[in-house]
């Protein structure tokens, strides 16, 4: 019988040595809509002169594995409880605080950034990696769920048959993109009325070459990173809003939005220095649109974006 796709489990832990597999149980399991595995494997191609054109054997060289993953953005069903995606988005250079019963805040850091051991499990095979770091998007459009993008990058430990694993997921149904507190470049509905969002945290991902390694590697390097926007509005008048005005003058002003669901599943999700990078103009139905390009600068420093959790 063929392997079911939707029977699997994405799994994730914090590791205490950067590039030593943790042992992952069920109460490491992230509700996931989709994931998949990626093996990276480096072929060595040997083409040295003989007097054939026939290929000879290629030599395996270097590997790694990718696991992109497709996750709800909610809470974790108590004020004060990390969400399921807590650790992968520590993955992406996220530092995360916890306020016991109050909340729980995640900001970027510049140091101190923690690797993550991920697992798929699969209808009875798991795809386990160690050493992992990831970057994401976060968006949707009105109507649809706000979702997180991963893609994992780590260290490939092995793929074997393993059974797999039933975790008790956190239970909050996400919140839908409607009726939010929602602003954008520090204006509200009406003066900004938006239909889509898009946030790439563009963080650079490379692997660490270690001899001493039958991979090849010993875990994954987290770069710098370049956190960008996207945002679909309606076109207003220049007395409305003047975004042709703010993209010359470099004007930065801040992004709220409140996902606002009952305790222990609310999203906030803010940014105090987006900057319009570009404008697109565009036409939906015989609406006049504008699709905004930005980018997230810091305030201070290490803040350019925060996620809490209330």
């Amino acid at each position: 019988m063929p392997l079911r796709s939707q029977r699997a489990v994405l799994a994730t832990k914090i590791e205490a040595a950067e590039g030593t597999a943790e042992t992952l149980a069920a109460a490491n399991g992230v509700l996931a809509l989709s994931a998949t595995f990626q093996r990276n494997q480096d072929l060595i191609v040997r083409n040295p002169l003989r007097p054939t054109l026939s290929q000879m054997t290629s030599v395996p060289g270097r590997k790694t594995g990718t696991i992109t993953s497709t996750v709800e953005c909610k809470g974790g069903g108590a004020a004060g409880t990390a969400p399921e995606w807590g650790a992968l988005l520590q993955s992406c250079g996220f530092s995360e605080t916890i306020s016991p019963g109050v909340s729980v805040t995640y900001v970027p850091v510049s140091t101190g950034d923690k690797s993550i051991t991920a697992a798929l499990y699969m209808d009875g095979i798991r795809h386990l990696l160690a050493g992992c770091r990831s970057t994401f998007t976060l968006g949707g459009a009105v109507g649809e769920l706000a979702l997180f993008n991963f893609s994992t990058l780590g260290v490939e430990e092995s793929t074997t048959d393993v059974a797999i694993i039933s975790p008790t997921y956190q239970t909050p149904v996400p919140k839908v993109l409607k009726g939010l507190t929602f602003t954008l470049h520090g204006s509200t509905s009406p003066t900004v009325i938006c239909s889509a969002m898009a946030i790439d945290f563009g963080v650079g991902l490379s692997p660490r070459g270690d001899f001493s390694k039958t991979s090849g590697y010993i875990s994954t390097f987290l770069g710098d990173r370049n956190p960008t926007c996207n945002f679909l509005v309606e076109k207003p008048l220049v007395a409305t809003k003047d975004w042709y005005g703010i993209l010359e003058a470099a004007t930065e002003a801040n992004i709220s939005c409140a996902l606002t669901g009952s305790a222990g599943n609310i999203v906030t999700i803010t940014a105090p220095k987006f900057q319009v990078t570009n404008i697109t103009e565009q036409d939906d139905g015989g609406k006049a649109m504008l699709s905004i390009d930005g980018k997230l600068n810091l305030s201070t420093g290490d803040d350019e974006f925060s996620i809490v959790c209330t």
